[in-house]
């Protein structure tokens, strides 16, 4: 009876396990200035939020782009969205919401440090979801 229980609570953390990996991407990262990284989520969601999380930064304002890229038909990446802001401060979110007309499309984030000799260090995230 208890090795059946045991085996059920594997399977459950299993199947919590590989539904999670789907629904976020995310990263610890070192953005130098006038560099871009980028975080790829396959089958997003019509809602997407993205974010950064610095734990350093050493610069008193890092200007930083983020650009929504969305696989076409044909397998190419399309620009489908870009903000740009302030990170002025580590250990505060700053995080971007967007809404698409389609869903479980690939998503990619790339995320551009446009401060010169700036370097944004943190967690970087591409995730399904509005969380306003």
């Amino acid at each position: 009876m208890k090795k059946t229980i045991m085996i059920g609570i594997i399977g459950v953390l299993s199947l919590c396990t590989i539904s999670s990996v789907n629904a976020l991407a995310s990263s610890l990262i070192n953005l130098y200035g006038n560099k871009a990284t980028a975080l790829i989520l396959e089958n997003a969601d019509w809602d997407l939020h993205t974010s950064i999380w610095p734990t350093y930064i050493n610069e008193p304002v890092i200007n930083v782009i983020n650009t929504v890229q969305r696989k076409n038909f044909w397998g190419n990446w399309e620009n489908q969205a870009q903000l740009t802001f302030n990170v002025n401060q580590a250990e505060k979110a700053y995080q971007m919401y967007f809404q698409f007309q389609e869903s479980k499309k690939d998503t990619r984030s790339i995320w551009y440090n446009d401060t010169s000799g700036s370097t944004l260090r943190g967690y970087f995230f591409i995730d399904n979801g509005d969380y306003t």
